[in-house]
């Protein structure tokens, strides 16, 4: 990713210090794409809020993941694997 943006961390993204050290309060915009792992991305959200970053997508595997994370105050809530599996259903393969 070094290569595609000025700026890449690896940090735990629960963390308040660690985000706030990051720079991540001074943030207008950020995308949790954590997918897998329903936890970790539901608590970086909630870590994100309380930093004061207002703008967050969320990616979301189910639909109850999707909820949690609307109700939490995720900007948007995307479902990549969903939107893929109906481009491909589109195509007539």
């Amino acid at each position: 990713m070094a290569d595609k943006t000025d700026m890449v961390f690896i940090l735990n993204s629960t963390d308040v210090n660690a985000l706030k050290e990051a720079g991540f309060s001074n943030l207008d915009f950020v995308i949790v794409s954590i997918g897998e792992n329903i936890e970790s991305s539901i608590l970086t959200l909630m870590t994100l809020k309380k930093i004061g970053v207002k703008n967050i997508i969320a990616k979301a595997i189910t639909t109850v993941h999707g909820s949690i994370l609307s109700k939490l105050g995720a900007s948007k809530v995307i479902y990549p694997e969903r939107e893929a599996l109906l481009r491909t259903q589109n195509l007539n393969i």
